[in-house]
C-alpha cells in the first residue's frame, strides 16, 4: 500500500501539469463581475498558472486565490487551487476547494484525483476502510468524467491489486482498456507491475496471458509477459509471448533472434531456422546471427550452409561453442579434415582443468576426424596425446591397418587384450 500512496505524491505533480495545462478551462466559468474586474481575473489566473508551472507553489496559490475574490465560482480555478494546496502539504485547503468546484459541478475530474489523494493519505495513515472506499469512489468518478485519466485507472487498479480484489482489478483493467483512444496496455501493465512489486509473479504472468488486448497496442504486454516467462524458467511460455510480438513488429530483428534462440532450446531447430532466417534477413550483417543460424542448421543435417555461414564470421569473435559447432557442421559436410582442425583450435584455448575434463573426449573426436580425411598419423598423434591406451582402441588398429602397420596393430591388440574391462573400442 506505501508504493500505491507514493504513486499518488509523484503522479499528483502530474495531474497539476494537466491541470496548467488547461488555461483555457478558466473560460468555461469567466467572472461575473464588469469587464474590467474579469480581465484583471484573467490575468491573475495567467500569472498564477505560470508561477505554478515555474514551481513557485506559494505565489501560484495568492494568485489564484485573488482570482477567487474576484469570481468565486471559478470551478476550474478551485479545482486547480486544491492541487496546489495538495503539493503543499495543506489537507484543508486541498479539501476545502476540490469539494467547491464540486459544489459547482460534479464533472471536474480533477477535483475528484485530488479527494482520492487525501483519503488514501488517510488511509495510509489510519488504516480505515471507509477511507479506502472513499478514494476508490473519487477514482471511479475521475474515470467516468474523463475516461482516458491513465492516472486515475492505473491507482484505482493498483489499489484494487493490493486490497486482494484481483477479480475486480482485472473488470476495471478491462473496462479501461475498452476505452476508444486509450492505451490497452497501460491498465494490464499497471495490474501486472503492482502484483509484481507485492512479490506474486506467477500470478502477474497469467493476468498478462489472459488480458486479450490485439492489435500494436499488445506489444508493451508481450513484451512483459516473455521476460517474466523467462524468468520462471517457461521456455515455452516465452516462446508464445515472442511468437506474438514477432507477429506485432516484424521489422525487429533481435526479438526474432531471441525467438529463435528460444526454439533451439525447446528442441525446435526447424523452427529456430525459419525465425532465425527472418532476422538475418532484417540485419545481414551480424555475425552472431551467422552462429545462430548454423546452430539451427546443424541438428538438420545441413552442413554445408551451416558451414557456408560460419566460415563468414569474424576471427575475433572465436569461442568454444563456435569451434564445436564448426567442427559438428564440418564433420556433417563431409569435411572430417576441417573439423579436426576446428576441435584441436579448441583443445589449445582449453585451461590446464578444462583440458582434463575434456581432453580425452575432445581429442578421440579429432583422431576420428583425421583417420577419416586419411590422416591416420595425426589421428594416432592424437590419441598418443591422451595418454590412456585403452581409449580409442578401434581408432589406433584402424590408423595403423592404414598406414599398412598389421604387426604393430597385432603387438598393440596383444598389450591391451589382458585389460578389457574399460576399453573404448569406438
Amino acid at each position: 500500500m506505501i508504493g500505491v500512496i507514493k504513486s499518488f505524491k509523484t503522479l499528483s505533480m502530474g495531474s497539476l501539469a494537466l491541470a496548467l495545462l488547461m488555461g483555457t478551462a478558466f473560460g468555461e466559468r469567466l467572472p461575473t463581475t464588469e469587464a474590467p474586474s474579469r480581465a484583471r481575473a484573467y490575468q491573475l489566473f495567467l500569472e498564477g498558472t505560470a508561477l505554478a508551472r515555474e514551481g513557485q507553489l506559494a505565489a501560484a496559490r495568492n494568485k489564484l486565490e485573488q482570482v477567487l475574490e474576484l469570481d468565486p465560482e471559478a470551478t476550474s480555478v478551485h479545482s486547480i487551487l486544491a492541487r496546489l494546496c495538495l503539493r503543499q502539504s495543506d489537507p484543508v485547503c486541498a479539501e476545502t476547494e476540490a469539494r467547491r468546484a464540486l459544489a459547482s459541478t460534479e464533472a471536474d475530474a480533477e477535483a475528484h484525483r485530488v479527494l482520492a489523494s487525501l483519503a488514501l493519505g488517510r488511509y495510509g495513515s489510519s488504516h480505515e476502510r471507509e477511507e479506502l472506499t472513499t478514494a476508490l469512489e473519487h477514482l471511479e468518478q475521475a474515470t467516468t468524467i474523463e475516461p482516458t485519466d491513465a492516472w486515475a485507472w492505473s491507482i484505482w487498479i493498483r489499489l484494487l491489486v493490493t486490497d486482494d480484489r484481483l477479480d475486480q482489478a482485472e473488470s476495471v483493467a478491462r473496462r479501461a482498456a475498452a476505452i476508444p483512444g486509450f492505451d490497452p496496455a497501460l491498465p494490464w501493465l499497471s495490474l501486472a507491475r503492482q502484483l509484481l512489486s507485492l512479490g506474486r509473479r506467477d500470478q502477474a504472468a497469467e493476468v498478462l496471458a489472459r488480458a486479450g488486448v490485439e492489435g500494436p497496442g499488445a506489444g508493451p504486454i508481450y513484451e512483459l509477459l516473455a521476460d517474466l516467462e523467462a524468468q520462471m524458467g517457461d521456455k515455452a511460455g516465452e516462446a508464445a509471448a515472442l511468437e506474438a510480438l514477432v507477429a506485432l513488429r516484424p521489422d525487429r530483428a533481435e526479438l526474432a533472434r531471441r525467438l529463435g534462440l528460444v526454439r533451439l532450446e525447446l528442441a525446435d531447430p526447424w523452427g529456430a531456422q525459419q525465425v532465425l532466417r527472418q532476422a538475418r534477413a532484417l540485419r545481414p550483417g551480424d555475425p552472431r546471427l551467422r552462429i545462430d543460424l548454423a546452430a539451427a542448421l546443424v541438428p538438420l543435417g545441413r552442413g554445408d550452409e551451416a558451414w557456408e555461414l560460419l566460415e563468414g564470421v569474424p576471427a575475433s569473435l572465436a569461442s568454444p561453442r563456435l569451434l564445436l559447432l564448426r567442427a559438428r557442421a564440418a564433420e556433417l559436410a563431409g569435411h572430417p579434415a576441417r573439423a579436426a582442425d576446428q576441435i584441436e583450435a579448441l583443445l589449445e584455448r582449453l585451461g590446464d582443468e578444462q583440458r582434463q575434463s575434456f581432453g580425452p573426449a575432445l581429442r578421440l573426436r579429432a583422431a576420428r576426424d583425421r583417420l577419416a580425411a586419411g590422416q591416420p598419423e595425426r589421428a594416432i598423434a592424437q590419441l598418443d596425446a591422451i595418454g590412456e591406451p585403452a581409449l580409442g582402441v578401434r581408432v589406433r588398429l584402424d590408423a595403423l591397418d592404414q598406414m599398412g602397420r598389421v604387426e604393430q596393430a597385432d603387438a598393440f591388440l596383444e598389450k591391451v587384450a589382458g585389460s578389457a574391462d574399460g576399453i573404448e573400442l569406438s
